[in-house]
């Protein structure tokens, strides 16, 4: 035995017809240049001076992992509001892309793009990222870490993190030499 269902979908009523064709050729083009005089957007909201236009971040960004202490890379985030978000590293690759629909970054925010992880360290001109200054500073050896006149975190923090380690291995030499002469009771 079928079962029916408790309800009936009412079907749609075939209230469509199409526009009638002009009476004649002149009938038509003035209906063109009717439309074309009121432009394709005349009933929409008008658009943001910068709506739609890419913007570009300097960000920080690396694999995404659970380790605690990470590495970061210095890189670049285009993005191309409420579309996709770039990611190119400093001499201009692309490493990922991914669709989004975040229209703008804050200093600070952090996204997401496939498997990397990004922190934004500071908006880049869109006439200095079309220009290549950024990457031009980035290709010379003295300017590496340095965005826009200002030295990017990551790299700063790289090199914190490796006067870290040797100051930490040191201490740990030295207390494993201590350790080492000391007796195993320690008590007398």
């Amino acid at each position: 035995m079928k079962r029916r269902p408790a309800f009936k979908v009412p079907r749609a009523a075939s209230s469509f017809s199409a526009p009638k064709p002009a009476a004649s050729a002149v009938g038509a083009a003035a209906a063109i240049a009717r439309l074309s005089a009121a432009g394709p957007r005349a009933n929409a909201t008008p658009a943001a001076p910068n709506d739609g236009a890419r913007q570009y971040y300097s960000v920080m960004y690396c694999k995404y992992s659970r380790k605690k202490h990470k590495t970061y890379d210095d890189g670049i985030l285009v993005l191309v509001p409420s579309r996709k978000a770039i990611l190119q590293t400093m001499e201009g690759k692309d490493v990922a892309t991914e669709h989004t629909k975040q229209t703008m970054m804050k200093v600070g925010g952090t996204l997401s793009v496939r498997s990397y992880d990004l922190e934004v360290v500071n908006e880049i001109a869109a006439t200095e990222y079309e220009s290549g200054r950024i990457f031009i500073a980035a290709a010379s050896g003295s300017d590496a870490g340095v965005v826009g006149g200002v030295r990017a975190p990551a790299t700063a923090a790289r090199s914190l993190a490796a006067s870290v380690a040797r100051v930490s291995a040191k201490m740990s030499k030295s207390l494993a030499r201590r350790t080492a002469g000391a007796p195993l009771g320690g008590g007398g």
